[in-house]
């Protein structure tokens, strides 16, 4: 068992690079055969990253991937068009309320239709054990009639790895149908 005071030369001259040897942080010290190791804390830094990533399944790789489909519609009451209707969307994981963090995308024009564009971003790591090819997205398509409370129109689940288009017709006036959380939905 080495003595205090060999410990702490051992600390300082593995610590040669500090100004103040009481300042100085030996990360480790391994007693191997006598000689004692020091390494430094930049080298375990820099190690635990790739390896933390590694273990995760995450490798860099920079890809495109959608974060919500491309949706067309119309929207009807008892079968006819309604314009000036707000058309939202949200992401919330809120199932229960999904339309409460949505935001205003556009109006209905006068037949009724609305459109809302896909977006997409870049992502610089992908995970091994949950590729972008199986890897889904929720998006809640909402409406506002005038004062009325908004409604959730559609929840929607779309690949992440390549560009869907979805068409619509919603209609508060026919029966709700559920979405894949069992929420009633005004969309079909």
């Amino acid at each position: 068992m080495p003595s205090a005071a060999n410990v702490q030369l051992t600390c300082m001259l593995a610590c040669l690079y500090c100004d103040d040897p009481r300042r100085c942080f030996c990360v480790a010290r391994q007693t191997v055969s006598g000689k004692t190791i020091a390494m430094r804390r930049e080298l375990l830094l820099t190690l635990f990253l790739p390896i933390s990533l590694f273990i995760a399944g995450c490798v860099p790789y920079p890809h495109r991937v959608v974060l919500r489909p491309e949706i067309h519609g119309i929207f009807a009451v008892n079968g006819v068009a309604r314009q000036n209707v707000t058309v939202l969307v949200g992401f919330s994981l809120d199932f229960l309320k999904p339309c409460e963090h949505a935001v205003v995308i556009g109006r209905t024009n006068e037949g009724g239709q609305f459109s809302v564009a896909s977006k997409e971003e870049t992502e610089l790591f992908q995970s091994l054990l949950n590729p972008p090819s199986h890897v889904r997205r929720l998006t809640h398509l909402c409406f506002r009639t005038g004062e009325e409370p908004v409604m959730l129109g559609a929840q929607l689940m779309s690949p992440s790895d390549r560009l869907t288009k979805i068409a619509l017709v919603c209609d508060p006036g026919l029966p709700k149908v559920r979405s894949p959380s069992g929420m009633p939905q005004i969309c079909r």
